[in-house]
């Protein structure tokens, strides 16, 4: 079986079709208004079409034909009607058996070359009926091919001038033995964009990998500089690899003192995958980790193929309420920062070292220092604040803007009256240390949600600047927006709100109905 990409003139609309390799028409799409919407329905085809449990066979005036649905019940294609029961049991059976093969391969040429399922590299042209007229359009079901926006982290402090000390004179050393060749033991090839990986054992006995784009230039080697004991510890890594780079969340830029940049693989438990070489420009790291990047669905499913898993990027946190009991943030007055079991905490304490407002773990000093900077912006803004009761005790909870809670108090007894920060932080200790700096004037309206019309554009997270702040929308494969986002200062703090959503949607009791006007 093969697909087929259109545009009909008349209703402006994307189509897809699946075709036997007679070119008759099997299964059609609904009108997408948008040719990535278009896509990522083919690709839910292809996932979900070796599934006969997915088919569900109707009849309609004497004519049966039957609908392919996703995991969640929606529908996504359905086929043509026949005059009978059989043959559209015996078109579904060769749906099951067959669709698994359609995603697009290098032999795809113009989109009605049969190809294989076990076909990973991706990128194709297609022949499309578009405008009454015949055009090539590009398509990729699996890699992302975009450049990347990972957060960069500030580039460490100038090192000291310091003089320097005089060398000694070494010993004539000597005869050399001679250096052993690197060996290279096995290679292999990426999910797509014709990116290839080595092994080799280096003249220090040690193994190595190393990812190479399709100009043979390096990507990244292994992060542990002093190699592998073995050819099968290597392996092993590049098995972690193939399941981490496929997702952005899994990458952590960073600078140099000289102006240079380059980035880390991440796993699931902040361990260095790997590292990159050295670009000249964001522009250039962002390139390079866009190149390795894909859809989560074509990459499950590649992983599959070739006998693996790929993971998802990390959690941002283990648990629900990650706060510590209120006697670990006493400390020091004004704010409080520290580290515990990997994670890290900072508090707001009065003068005598107790904790008015604490915050969870995070899993890094910036996130956390990200953090505080929230509170210096939100806390003074009373409609920031609310009080909440757990387990008999109540807290004065504080959130930004987009409704993320950042810190809350310690347990009172009693409910509280409504929080006045300027008055509850202690006097003294605002002298002491550093007022916490006044908020940007409030804006007009309490609910700064842009109309749903502004969310519109790309399928899943969809992420956009508008008015100097930064939004996003989490859109379903006709583009319409399910959930949106207010605006964010800034893209890293939106970002952090898109893996919030990552976090928090599957679980029933973060949602909630309201009514408004």
């Amino acid at each position: 079986m093969k697909y087929r990409l259109f545009k009909r003139k008349k209703s402006n609309q994307f189509f897809f079709q699946i075709q036997t390799d007679g070119d008759v028409t099997v299964l059609e799409s609904q009108g997408y208004d948008q040719k990535d919407a278009r896509n990522n329905g083919l690709r839910s085809v292809v996932t979900n079409g070796g599934d006969a449990g997915k088919y569900e066979k109707k009849t309609e005036g004497g004519e049966h034909y039957f609908i392919l649905k996703a995991g969640n019940g929606q529908e996504i294609a359905r086929s043509v009607k026949y005059g009978n029961e059989g043959d559209a049991d015996s078109s579904i059976a060769l749906c099951v058996k067959e669709i698994p093969g359609i995603a697009p391969g290098k032999d795809a040429g113009d989109g009605n070359a049969k190809t294989t399922a076990t076909t990973t590299t991706t990128t194709t042209t297609t022949t499309t009926e578009e405008a009454g007229k015949t055009v090539t359009e590009g398509t990729n079901l699996v890699a992302a091919n975009r450049n990347a926006n990972v957060s960069i982290d500030a580039p460490p402090p100038p090192k000291e001038d310091k003089p320097k000390k005089k060398r000694k004179k070494r010993k004539p050393a000597g005869e050399k033995k001679p250096k052993k060749e690197k060996v290279y033991l096995s290679n292999g090839e990426y999910y797509f964009n014709d990116i290839t990986y080595q092994i080799f054992r280096s003249s220090n006995d040690k193994h190595y990998f190393t990812f190479k784009n399709k100009a043979e230039k390096t990507i990244f080697l292994n992060a542990d500089v002093r190699g592998f004991e073995t050819q099968a510890q290597a392996e092993a890594m590049v098995e972690e690899v193939f399941k981490y780079a496929p997702f952005e969340g899994n990458y952590e830029g960073k600078a140099t003192r000289n102006g240079k940049y380059y980035f880390y693989l991440k796993g699931d438990d902040g361990k260095n995958l790997a590292k990159s070489f050295f670009y000249g420009t964001t522009e250039g790291m962002q390139e390079a980790i866009g190149e390795l990047l894909g859809n989560e669905e074509a990459i499950a499913a590649a992983a599959a193929a070739r006998g693996g898993t790929a993971a998802p990027a990390p959690a941002a946190k283990a648990n629900v309420d990650e706060y510590l009991e209120c006697s670990a943030y006493s400390g020091d007055s004004g704010w409080h920062k520290f580290e515990k079991g990997g994670e890290f905490y900072f508090s707001y304490n009065n003068e005598n070292g107790k904790s008015l407002l604490r915050s969870e773990g995070y899993t890094t000093e910036k996130a956390r220092d990200n953090g505080i900077e929230s509170v210096k912006k939100n806390a003074p803004l009373s409609e920031r604040w609310s009080i909440g009761e757990e387990d008999g005790k109540w807290f004065h909870i504080l959130k930004a803007g987009n409704h993320q809670e950042i810190g809350r108090s310690c347990p009172l007894n009693a409910k509280p009256s409504a929080m006045n920060w300027s008055s509850y932080s202690a006097k003294k200790v605002v002298a002491k240390a550093a007022a916490p700096a006044p908020a940007p004037a409030a804006k007009a309206n309490v609910d700064e949600y842009l109309e749903c019309a502004a969310y519109s554009g790309g399928t899943g997270f969809h992420k956009f600047e508008k008015n100097g702040e930064y939004y996003f929308g989490y859109n379903d494969d006709k583009g319409n927006t399910i959930l949106r986002s207010e605006g964010y200062t800034t893209e890293k703090a939106r970002d952090n709100g898109i893996e919030s959503v990552k976090k928090n949607a599957t679980e029933e009791k973060r949602w909630s109905t309201i009514e408004e006007n």
